[in-house]
C-alpha cells in the first residue's frame, strides 16, 4: 500500500468518525457545528502528519530508470546520473549481467568530473577492476583501492600500487578503518567512495551487519562531504539491504537488465533433447548471443551438456565442447555431428582433440576457434578441475577474458559448475561475471 493511499484512507476514517459525532450532537446544543469543524480540522492535520511521516520513511529519493535496447550502447550516460554529485549518496540497483558495465560508466562519470576517491573492491580482485577500467581509458591516478577478496583465495603476498588489502570481507570494521585512512591519500578536492557490491558482503556477513556497515559508511561519507555510491545486485536475498540503505540515500539508480537487440538473437532451447536419458530433460531456457552463462548444476546432473547439444541444432553455430569427459564417452550419449570435441586432460599428448587444463592453453584454443567467425557455441565443462589444478585468480581472469571474447564475436559460452563444490566467495565472484542459468 502506498503512503498516499494510506493517508487518504486515514482521512476518510477520521471524516466518517467526525460525521458520526456531528450526527449525535446535532440536536443537543448550538456548538455542534463548531465541534464538527474542530474534529474535521484535527483529523485533516493528523492525516497530513501521517502522510509526511510515511513519505519520510519511504524516502522519496530521486529515481532514474536506466535501460537500453542495444547491449553495445552504454547504458548510463552522464545526464542520466547527474544526481551523483560531489556530496550526494546514491544507491545503484542492478542485475548481475550489468555489474561490469555499470562500474565502468560510473567510474568514468566520477573521474571525468574531476573527482578522485576510494574504491572498495568486493565483487572481484582490484587487479581485474584496474585492468578493465584502464583498458577503457579511465585514469586511476587519484583512486585508492581497498581489495577485500584477493587474500581470501590467494595466499601469496599481494602488492599493487594505490591498493590496500583487507584479510577477509567479513572484517567490516577493518574496511571502515581503511576507508578513513586511504581517503587522506586522495589529492582531489572533491572525493568519492564507491563500494562495488554490498551483495557480495552477504556471503560472509549477516544482513543486519551489512546493513549497519552500509549505514556507517553512508554517515561517514556524508560527514566528510564526499560523494558515496553503493552498488547492490537486485535479487531476493538483497531486498533487506536495499530497504535498509535506501532511506539514507539521496538518489536511486535502477540499472535495468540489458535487452538483446533483436528478438531473433534470442535462442530457445527446449525439448526434445539429444541426450538419450529422458530424465535429463531441462525444459526451456533462453540464451542470447554474445553472452556467457554459469550453469548451476546438481551433482550427477547434466543440465549444461543437454542445453549445449540442444542449442547446437537450433541455428548454424560452430560448436565446440571442451570437457573432462572423454570424446568417446560423450559420443556414446549425444549426437555429436557438427560438434568439435576436445578432452580436458593433463595427459594431453599434443593431439588436436586434447588440451591441458592450463588457463592460457584454454584461452588460446577458444580464441583460435572464434577468430574470424561469429555465432560460435562453446561449453567449458570442468571448471572445478581447473580450479583445483591452478589458483582461482587465474581461473577468474580466464572467465573474464572468455566473456569479453564471446561479446566481441556474438558467441555463446556455457560454463557448468556444481555450486556446492566451490567456496561461497568463489561462487559469488563467478556469478558477478556471468549470467546465471
Amino acid at each position: 500500500m502506498s503512503y498516499r493511499l494510506a493517508a487518504l484512507m486515514t482521512f476518510l476514517v477520521l471524516f466518517a468518525f467526525a460525521y458520526g459525532v456531528e450526527a449525535q450532537v446535532q440536536q443537543r446544543d448550538e456548538s455542534s457545528e463548531i465541534a464538527f469543524t474542530f474534529i474535521v480540522v484535527v483529523g485533516s492535520l493528523l492525516a497530513g502528519g501521517y502522510f509526511l511521516l510515511l513519505r519520510h520513511n519511504h524516502n522519496l529519493v530521486s529515481t532514474f530508470r536506466v535501460s537500453t535496447d542495444d547491449p553495445d550502447t552504454r547504458l548510463l550516460e552522464s545526464e542520466d546520473i547527474s544526481s551523483i554529485t560531489s556530496d550526494s549518496i546514491t544507491l545503484i540497483s542492478l542485475g548481475t549481467r550489468n555489474h561490469s558495465g555499470a562500474l565502468t560508466t560510473l567510474m568514468d562519470h566520477l573521474i571525468s568530473g574531476g573527482m578522485g576517491g576510494v574504491y572498495v573492491s568486493i565483487s572481484a580482485p582490484s587487479e581485474l577492476v584496474v585492468q578493465e577500467l584502464t583498458e577503457k581509458g579511465i585514469s586511476l591516478d587519484d583512486v585508492m583501492f581497498i581489495d577485500c577478496v584477493q587474500k581470501t583465495y590467494d595466499s601469496k603476498q599481494a602488492s599493487a600500487a594505490n591498493t590496500v588489502y583487507v584479510e577477509n570481507p567479513s572484517f567490516l570494521e577493518e574496511i571502515v578503518m581503511q576507508v578513513s585512512r586511504t581517503r587522506s591519500k586522495v589529492s582531489s578536492a572533491q572525493k568519492f567512495l564507491v563500494i562495488d557490491s554490498l551483495s557480495s558482503l552477504l556471503v560472509h556477513n549477516t544482513s543486519e551487519s551489512v546493513g549497519e556497515f552500509a549505514q556507517r559508511m553512508i554517515n561517514n561519507t556524508r560527514m566528510a562531504g564526499d560523494a558515496g555510491v553503493f552498488l547492490v545486485v537486485d535479487k531476493k536475498e538483497t531486498q533487506c539491504i536495499i530497504q535498509s540503505v535506501l532511506p539514507s540515500c539521496d538518489g536511486l539508480v535502477i540499472w535495468d537488465q540489458v535487452r538483446v537487440r533483436d528478438p531473433k538473437d534470442i535462442v530457445e532451447a527446449s525439448e526434445p533433447l539429444h541426450r538419450y536419458d529422458p530424465e535429463a530433460a531441462i525444459g526451456t531456457h533462453q540464451v542470447a548471443i554474445g553472452r556467457s552463462y554459469l550453469v548451476l548444476e546438481e551433482p550427477g546432473a547434466s543440465k549444461a551438456m543437454n542445453l549445449f547439444f540442444n542449442l547446437s541444432r537450433s541455428r548454424g553455430y560452430r560448436n565446440l565442447c571442451i570437457s573432462r569427459d572423454s570424446p568417446k564417452n560423450i559420443a556414446s550419449e549425444f549426437d555429436i555431428e557438427g560438434v568439435k570435441l576436445i578432452w580436458l586432460t593433463d595427459t594431453a599428448d599434443g593431439r588436436d582433440d586434447t588440451v591441458a587444463s592450463r588457463p592460457l592453453d584454454l584461452s588460446i584454443i577458444m580464441d583460435d576457434f572464434t577468430r574470424g567467425h561469429e555465432d560460435s557455441l562453446i561449453i567449458l565443462d570442468g571448471l572445478q578441475y581447473i580450479i583445483n589444478e591452478y589458483d582461482f585468480k587465474s581461473v577468474l581472469k580466464l572467465v573474464a577474458t572468455l566473456k569479453d571474447r564471446m561479446a566481441q564475436t556474438n558467441s555463446i559460452l556455457l560454463i557448468p559448475v556444481i555450486a556446492s563444490s566451490l567456496d561461497p566467495l568463489q561462487l559469488g565472484l563467478l556469478e558477478s561475471e556471468l549470467d546465471i542459468i
